[in-house]
């Protein structure tokens, strides 16, 4: 196994740019699951080619992005959906911030996995102050365990159907239509509404000054069903 750290902005280490780029370049890798806390068009035209060449080749991706805080924004969402081969958002209305940044490339014999503190932005991809780890798994005493554990925290996300939807083009119309689902490129500007105040939390009733949102094992109120039965 090799490790590397991904400290940008500095030259002399790598980006997630240079990361994802190595991974579509590379034929040994045929997928390539993508996770950010939002994602943005500004990322996209950076990969775009090389996510349309390594899907022609048979490659699969993957993306898995966040709602929260308004930082999403609809152009990158529905730019995302001509690059991957599965989109899906995640949003908890019980509060709690989708924030996880992390990339799976898996082949035949070898992985390599992202974790860090970049999203998929311009500046998450090179420019910002940013830090992450880079794994190569190639050995078979390599600790391949740390992939299969991403794979299964990915499936089980996308399981819950509590927070997660997989995205297509009537879904992205349904969100771009709700006023209480923040978008960072809304006509109008951005709304930036916190889950627990907004209607579709039903009984959810504002926190007292000072508190927090619950924990992350309290059970999950069913936000999409409302939602999307208010859309309809």
């Amino acid at each position: 196994m090799r490790i590397d750290l991904a400290l940008q902005p500095y030259a002399d280490s790598p980006s997630l740019r240079e990361v994802l780029l190595e991974v579509l370049a590379d034929d040994r890798y045929t997928s390539l699951r993508m996770v950010t806390a939002w994602v943005r068009a500004s990322a996209l035209p950076a990969l775009d080619e090389r996510m349309r060449a390594f899907r022609a080749r048979g490659g699969r991706i993957e993306l898995t992005s966040g709602l929260s805080q308004g930082a999403a924004t609809r152009a990158g969402l529905a730019k995302s959906l001509a690059l991957v081969d599965e989109s899906w958002v995640l949003f908890d209305a019980d509060g709690r911030t989708f924030h996880p940044k992390v990339h799976l490339a898996r082949g035949e014999g070898v992985a390599l996995l992202f974790i860090g503190s970049q999203n998929l932005t311009a500046g998450g991809l090179s420019t910002n102050a940013e830090a992450g780890v880079v794994l190569r798994l190639e050995h078979p005493d390599d600790p391949w365990h740390l992939a299969d554990e991403v794979d299964a925290y990915l499936d089980r996300l996308h399981a819950d159907a509590g927070i997660a939807r997989r995205l297509d083009e009537s879904l992205l119309q349904r969100l771009e239509r709700d006023p209480f689902v923040a978008l960072a490129d809304r006509p109008g500007g951005a709304v930036h509404p916190h889950p627990l105040f907004a209607p579709f939390a039903g009984d959810v009733r504002p926190l007292p000054k000072g508190a927090v949102p619950p924990p992350s094992r309290i059970p999950r109120r069913p936000w999409w069903q409302r939602l999307l039965r208010r859309l309809d």
